[in-house]
C-alpha cells in the first residue's frame, strides 16, 4: 500500500479569516529562531555576551507550481497580517514583505519562496 504525504500550508488574514489561501505543494518549510545579543569587550579585556529580550522567529516556505491566482493573491496581501498554519500543526502569526517569483518558461505556473516573519498576536477579543 502507497502513502502519499502532501505537505500544505494555508495563510488567513488576520482581519478577515474567511479571506484565505492554500498551497499544497509546498516543497519545503525551514524554521530559524534567532535571538537577538553581541559580544562587547570592554577596557580591561574582558568579553561580555549582551543579549536583548525575545527571540525573532522566521519561516522559509518554499512554494513551487504557484498559480497566477495564488500569485496575486499574495501580492495584494503583502505586509498584512496573516494567521499561518501547516500540515504538521503549527500555527502562528506572522507578516512578509518579499515576494520572490521565479516564472516557468514552458507553463503558467511559477516557484515562489516566501520569508514569513512571527509576529506577536493575541486571538482575545
Amino acid at each position: 500500500m502507497a502513502k502519499v504525504k502532501l505537505r500544505t500550508l494555508w495563510l488567513n488574514l488576520a482581519a478577515t479569516p474567511e479571506v484565505r489561501q492554500s498551497f499544497p505543494h509546498m516543497a519545503s518549510l525551514q524554521v530559524n529562531t534567532a535571538r537577538k545579543g553581541e559580544v562587547r569587550t570592554y577596557t580591561t579585556g574582558r568579553m561580555r555576551s549582551i543579549t536583548k529580550v525575545g527571540r525573532a522567529h522566521t519561516l522559509t516556505a518554499s512554494l513551487p507550481a504557484c498559480t497566477r491566482e495564488q500569485i496575486d493573491w499574495l501580492a495584494k496581501h503583502q505586509g498584512e497580517l496573516l494567521c499561518v498554519r501547516d500540515d504538521r500543526g503549527r500555527k502562528f502569526w506572522a507578516v512578509f514583505f518579499d515576494l520572490p517569483v521565479e516564472e516557468h518558461p514552458y507553463n503558467q505556473e511559477a516557484n515562489v519562496s516566501l520569508i514569513l516573519n512571527e509576529v506577536t498576536h493575541s486571538e482575545a477579543v
